[in-house]
């Protein structure tokens, strides 16, 4: 920067008010400072908002990092009940199997008991039919 002309009081924090000053500042006011004198009153003023967007967006880290490890928790959940209703639907599809194959087993046993029982009834009748034959006899 130029030297300034004689008989003007120069002082180099001048630069900082003159590069702090408002894009449209009036020329008739007085600028005030605006260096680091105002910057701990801004901080003062604007502290508790600071604070209360700080805390909020801590917050909102927290909550999603809770929300990544609900949602972690429920994929591994979820994978460990698709998991079980798998093993429970092939019990049951096992067990369905057997029951079938104890229905026919049942079915033909029945049939099979049927028959032996209407082959029973005619022996049955073949041998009182002799033992009266044979009584005819003696």
């Amino acid at each position: 920067m130029s030297n300034p002309p004689y008989g003007v009081d120069y002082n180099p924090s001048q630069n900082v008010e003159r590069e702090n000053v408002g894009r449209f500042a009036n020329p008739m006011m007085r600028n005030e400072p605006r260096g680091r004198d105002m910057l701990p009153s801004i901080l003062v003023k604007q502290a508790p908002q600071l604070m209360d967007r700080t805390a909020l967006l801590e917050e909102i880290a927290q909550a999603r990092k809770e929300l990544q490890i609900t949602q972690q928790e429920v994929r591994l959940l979820s994978e460990t009940m698709a998991r079980r209703m798998s093993a429970m639907e092939s019990r049951l599809q096992a067990g369905e199997a057997s029951t079938r194959s104890l229905d026919r087993r049942e079915v033909s046993a029945s049939n099979s008991l049927l028959q032996l029982k209407t082959e029973m009834e005619v022996k049955m009748r073949d041998l009182v039919a002799e033992v009266q034959r044979s009584r005819r006899l003696f």
